[in-house]
């Protein structure tokens, strides 16, 4: 299981607005962005065919400036919707794991399905619906030094992860890839995942996923590659993280910061999306 922790902030932005032709000078202008500390709902439901037990992740945003987690919320009453039949997720008790809401049963009935998302809190309703989509199966995974490194370009070896996989006869499919090392995941944050379309795909995929150095990795090390099938939507969810935070760059220029997309209701923030999955190991 894998749960992607978002933080959704407002605050005071201090901007640097006017420079002099013929003498340099400054000006502090603060803009009040109305902070809407604890305000948000976040619904963080990421539903995958394997299985195993399934979570779903509720809590409160928190400030601009604030480096804890915003509000957990333990109260919530959250099920999906399938063929008529609810399946209710309950809340832990242990406080690491509080916020988290699980099912165990779930992702046995998800193939072929569209599946609706209810989260009930305080008196307000937050739904949203995601179909299940095919993912190819993983053949392989392999492990290869980069070019930089064999041209001895870069000092240190870095290696690039591949997957091999036969692809879909379909060309509107997207996918998300994950990189575990140990069962850890390295890509936690929305902006680390590797999302990608088929549109360009040839019949059989090799596809560089991420680049790993050589001091992350110990001899035998398992390195697990999971491969999900998610839908357009939320593959521009990632992009729209990637564009606002690790390749935001300088923040005056580019093009303005906006909404992060949800496809959840009633101003709730988040994403619900109910994927296939395939994984591959491979020993370092």
């Amino acid at each position: 299981m894998q749960t992607i922790y978002l933080t959704i902030k407002t605050g005071i932005l201090v901007i640097l607005l006017y420079t002099g032709l013929l003498m340099g000078c400054q000006k502090s202008v603060i803009l009040d962005l109305a902070d809407k500390e604890g305000s948000l709902l976040i619904i963080e439901a990421n539903i995958l065919d394997d299985g195993l037990r399934q979570h779903i992740r509720v809590s409160r945003s928190s400030s601009y400036y604030e480096e804890s987690e915003g509000e957990r919320i333990t109260d919530a009453r959250v099920w999906l919707e399938l063929d008529e039949k609810k399946y209710f997720f309950k809340a832990y008790e242990i406080e690491r794991r509080l916020g988290f809401y699980y099912n165990d049963s779930v992702s046995n009935v998800l193939k072929g399905k569209e599946l609706s998302l209810f989260v009930e809190y305080e008196g307000f309703t937050y739904t949203a619906k995601s179909k299940w989509k095919p993912v190819p199966v993983l053949d392989s995974v392999s492990l290869m030094p980069t070019t930089l490194s064999v041209m001895g370009i870069v000092s240190d070896t870095l290696y690039e992860v591949w997957g091999h996989f036969r692809e879909l006869p379909t060309k509107d499919d997207y996918y998300l890839f994950n990189l575990y090392i140990n069962g850890n995941i390295k890509t936690w944050r929305p902006s680390l995942k590797v999302v990608t379309s088929n549109k360009n795909m040839e019949e059989y995929v090799s596809y560089s996923i991420k680049n790993l150095r050589k001091n992350e990795l110990e001899e035998g090390d398992v390195i697990q590659l999971e491969m999900r099938s998610i839908s357009k939507e939320n593959y521009e969810f990632y992009n729209a993280f990637l564009l606002q935070t690790d390749l935001s760059g300088n923040p005056f220029a580019g093009a303005p910061p906006a909404n992060i997309p949800t496809n959840i209701s009633n101003g709730a923030h988040g994403f619900f999306q109910v994927s296939s999955v395939s994984r591959k190991n491979i020993v370092y």
